[in-house]
């Protein structure tokens, strides 16, 4: 189970916590955050083969709509992009708004 710490964002970080599948909170970014991200602290080197995102619990319109991802090694200080074979940095885009997952 991921623990509250291994989670943090860009702003709104009271609610950091709330970023959780099937769960009655949200994180959302605050309105002033420009280049908003999510982050979340793996212990140990994964192997992510999913991603799933939700909608606001009671707002149809509220919800991610493309997103990018990145990553970075302990030793690395610098973020790299998640790319596809030919190094084109990948875009995941979210077609469900608030389905039950």
């Amino acid at each position: 189970m991921m623990k509250d710490w291994q989670l943090s964002a860009s702003s709104n970080q009271d609610h950091v916590k709330d970023a959780r599948l099937n769960n009655d909170g949200e994180w959302r970014s605050g309105k002033d955050d420009t280049n908003p991200w999510f982050q979340v602290i793996f212990l140990n080197v994964v192997n992510i083969t999913a991603i799933a995102t939700q909608g606001h619990h009671d707002k149809d319109d509220e919800f991610v709509s493309m997103y990018n991802l990145q990553y970075q090694d302990q030793n690395q200080t610098v973020w790299q992009n998640v790319t596809d074979e030919n190094g084109t940095t990948r875009v995941s885009v979210s077609t469900l708004k608030n389905a039950s997952l």
